[in-house]
C-alpha cells in the first residue's frame, strides 16, 4: 500500500514538474488509496501552474473524503492566488488559518501574502505584512521583487539594504536593484552595483 502511494505521488510529481496535469489527475484518480501526501502532491502541481480553481476544487474533494487542510494546502492555494492575482481569497485563506484551523502561519505563509500583495501593486500592505515577521532575507527579497516589479525604487532601496544586512553577499538582492536601477534610467547607480555584484563570490 505504501509502496503503491509512493509510486502515484512520484508519478504526479513528474507530470505536473512537466507541466501535464492532465496525466497527473489520471495517476490521481486511479489511487484507491489516497493519503495526504499525495493529495498535497496534486494540489501543489495546479498551484505551480497558477491553477487556483483546480487546485481549490481538489481541496474540496480531500475535505469531503474525511481529510483536513494542513499548513501546506494553505500555503498551494494562497502561491496559487498570488499566481492569479486573488486578493480576497488570499486574504481569507491567510486569516482563516488560524481563525478556523488553528494553524499558526508559518514564514513562507507571510512570504507567499507579501508576494500576492507585491503581484497586483499593493506595496503598502505587502509592507504591513513585512513588519509582522521577523528580518529574514527571504521575505525582504520577495518585497524587493515586488518593487522591481512596480517600479518603486524608494521602498527597493529599503528593502536592498535590509538583504544585504542579513546576507551581504546575495546576488539576487544585487541583480533586482541594479535591473530597478536601469529600468528607472539611472544606469550609474546600476553600475556601481552591478561593479560591486561582480565581485561576489559564485557558487561552484
Amino acid at each position: 500500500l505504501n509502496k503503491d502511494i509512493m509510486l502515484g505521488t512520484a508519478l504526479i510529481d513528474m507530470y505536473c514538474n512537466c507541466g501535464d496535469l492532465s496525466n497527473a489527475r489520471k495517476v490521481f484518480n486511479t489511487c484507491h488509496h489516497r493519503d495526504m501526501v499525495l493529495w498535497a502532491a496534486l494540489v501543489s502541481g495546479y498551484a505551480q501552474h497558477g491553477m487556483y480553481k483546480e487546485a481549490r476544487q481538489t481541496i474540496d474533494k480531500m475535505q469531503s473524503e474525511g481529510l483536513q487542510m494542513n499548513d501546506v494546502c494553505f500555503l498551494e492555494l494562497i502561491s496559487a492566488c498570488s499566481h492569479e492575482g486573488y486578493v480576497d481569497e488570499g486574504y481569507s485563506l491567510f486569516s482563516s488559518m488560524s481563525r478556523l484551523y488553528e494553524i499558526r502561519p508559518r514564514l513562507e505563509h507571510y512570504t507567499c501574502m507579501i508576494d500576492l500583495l507585491g503581484h497586483v501593486g499593493m506595496l503598502d500592505e505587502a509592507g504591513n505584512v513585512k513588519r509582522i515577521i521577523r528580518d529574514d532575507a527571504i521575505s525582504w527579497i520577495s518585497l524587493l521583487t515586488a518593487c522591481k516589479r512596480n517600479g518603486n525604487i524608494e521602498l527597493g532601496r529599503v528593502c536592498f539594504d535590509q538583504v544585504v544586512k542579513i546576507e551581504p553577499e546575495n546576488a539576487i538582492a544585487y541583480a533586482l536593484m541594479s535591473a530597478m536601477y536601469n529600468d528607472a534610467g539611472m544606469e550609474i547607480n546600476a553600475a556601481a552595483l552591478e561593479e560591486i555584484s561582480s565581485k561576489l563570490p559564485r557558487d561552484t
